[in-house]
């Protein structure tokens, strides 16, 4: 089901802006109106791999170590070191 107006998908779309991947469920018809409107900007853009969550979980520990923050070595971060660590990025 197409998420945007509930008709048939037909296929999922995976895309990624500000450090956050998303995936979506578009109809032919809305999947590419995502690309043409993506179009500009992927043609000046460098692809990329998209960051594994251990790699990025490892650059956040260390971000946060380095910035004050108190973490353990293991487990789930919190939210807000997460989006701290984001927002310093965005910089």
């Amino acid at each position: 089901m197409d998420d945007l107006d509930g008709s048939e998908a037909k296929e999922t779309v995976t895309f990624g802006v500000d450090a956050r991947f998303y995936e979506i469920d578009l109809s032919e018809d809305h999947g590419k109106e995502l690309r043409e409107t993506l179009k500009k900007y992927i043609r000046r853009g460098r692809a990329i791999a998209p960051p594994s969550p251990q790699n990025e979980a490892r650059q956040i520990r260390q971000w946060a170590v380095k910035n004050g923050y108190e973490v353990s070595g293991r487990g789930r971060l919190h939210r807000d070191i997460v989006q701290a660590y984001r927002n310093a990025k965005k910089r």
